[in-house]
């Protein structure tokens, strides 16, 4: 009997592990057709990328394009062009870095004479398979642009020229525009870059008494002929803030204060350098928004301490801004590439503002798109001071 029901256990055994078996077999074919059926769907989910190519049509015995094409994936299609029919397809790759190829054109503004130079504008596919012109950028180009790399993406390059009727005659100066999504924007490096100073405010301020006295030495000179960055904080002269003045400045996210030591937006517009803005998280996609009144004096630089410039050990520590993008009443107008350096940057950005008295209220948006990472691990981004300056003030 024993016997018996032994052998009747061990079969038990022996059928309970082959059902074991069957289980697992089919949980792996399971297993395996669902991650199947999952791979097939992301691949039919993924984005298409298509194939853009662009041309254009010239009228009878013309030189200059009329008419803009597009062939997507073979397929022939036309591009409304509203507000100019003289043009020239100058260039064709991808300026916006989405994959799917964009063209630069040129506005023949004078039709093929010498009164009027050129400017140019952006054609970009969006993702809905419509074609997006981008805003003319350019004055008076009389010269082919160039396109260049900058800061790793393709940027045109040309020289502008404007009449200036006070000197009565032309100026010129280099303009580098890049694609952002369906915008054209000016990149823009810094014009300036200066270091700052060996010594400390109290001491610069001494110094200058000093010298102001008739009492100070060559080396006091020597010292005070890098603190340029100190002038341009702490000195009481003349400047744009003589007419220009911020309403209201706001940051999106902000790191906690510590004691008394607060990290607000506005204390990258204090005029101290040694007070920050510090973000909340490490930085990247947070904003510094100022807000002006319409006849506030227009503005023509951007002026950046970059990072907790009070000593080079706080400067290491924390993160620095790489990148800003800036937006002109929430519309993008610029890419600001800093130096990773502890040093005032300034950036010449053209002219924005109204300057008129019933203008509206306008905005400036600083939003960090890259950064340099700090030595501490989980650095806030800093940015020490972000003020201006421009002109319709004296």
């Amino acid at each position: 009997m024993f016997k018996e029901s032994r052998v009747m256990s061990q079969g038990s055994r022996a059928k309970s592990q082959e059902s074991r078996g069957k289980g697992n077999f089919y949980f792996s074919l399971f297993t395996f057709l669902f991650s199947l059926l999952f791979v097939i769907l992301l691949s039919s989910c993924q984005r298409h990328v298509p194939d853009v190519e662009f041309f254009g049509k010239k009228g009878d015995s013309e030189m200059f394009e009329k008419e803009l094409f597009a062939r997507v994936d073979g397929v022939e299609q036309p591009i409304e062009v509203s507000y100019t029919d003289c043009m020239l397809l100058t260039a064709q790759e991808d300026f916006n870095g989405d994959g799917v190829r964009d063209a630069l054109v040129t506005n023949i503004q004078a039709f093929g004479g010498n009164a009027l130079g050129n400017n140019f504008f952006f054609v970009s596919r969006t993702d809905d398979g419509r074609f997006v012109l981008s805003d003319f950028f350019g004055e008076s180009v009389y010269d082919d642009p160039v396109v260049e790399t900058w800061q790793g993406r393709p940027a045109v390059v040309f020289t502008d020229t404007r009449y200036d009727e006070y000197t009565e005659d032309y100026e010129s100066w280099q303009e580098r525009y890049v694609l952002i999504d369906t915008f054209a924007v000016r990149a823009v490096s810094p014009e300036s870059v200066t270091l700052m100073p060996g010594i400390s405010v109290e001491e610069w301020q001494r110094l200058s008494e000093r010298m102001e006295m008739g009492k100070g030495t060559d080396e006091d000179s020597v010292k005070l002929s890098d603190c340029d960055v100190f002038y341009d904080l702490y000195n009481e002269g003349c400047s744009w803030y003589c007419g220009g003045e911020v309403q209201e400045l706001t940051a999106t996210a902000c790191r906690k204060a510590e004691g008394d030591v607060t990290y607000e937006g506005t204390n990258a517009h204090d005029f101290d350098h040694e007070s920050v803005w510090a973000s909340k998280s490490k930085g990247v996609g947070e904003s510094l928004i100022y807000r002006f009144a319409g006849n506030c004096p227009r503005i023509t630089t951007i002026k950046i301490l970059n990072g907790d410039v009070k000593s080079d050990e706080a400067w290491q520590s924390s993160s620095r801004v790489k990148m800003l993008k800036m937006y002109v009443n929430d519309k993008p107008y610029a890419l600001l590439a800093l130096e990773d350096s502890r040093s005032l940057q300034c950036f010449e950005i053209g002219t924005v503002g109204y300057h008129l008295p019933d203008a509206p209220d306008w905005t400036l948006r600083f939003e960090v798109v890259e950064i340099y990472p700090g030595s501490q691990r989980n650095a806030s981004m800093v940015i020490a001071e972000l003020f201006f300056d421009g002109i319709d003030v004296h």
